[in-house]
């Protein structure tokens, strides 16, 4: 079974859809398998879990982080 990649890893929307447990489990235990020896894929579905976790329980997310504030800040100012 191929998997959608990004430079050799599955891509963010599959590996969001692993967290959302919607995938065929023969998909599932193929991407969980590369998740395990995989450290970026690892910390991406450890963000899509977190993510996933609040929209569902309609969490606070908490603060902005600095950067994403400054990047966001230079954006609007450009236009």
């Amino acid at each position: 079974m191929s998997i959608p990649t990004a430079g050799g890893h599955p891509d963010a929307d599959v590996l969001a859809d692993l967290a959302a447990e919607v995938l065929p489990a023969p998909r599932a235990e193929e991407l969980e398998a590369h998740v395990r020896t995989c450290a970026h894929c690892s910390g991406l579905l450890a963000e899509a879990e977190r993510v996933r976790g609040l929209l569902i329980r309609g969490a606070e997310p908490g603060p902005m982080p600095a950067d994403v504030a400054a990047r966001l800040d230079a954006a609007v100012a450009a236009e």
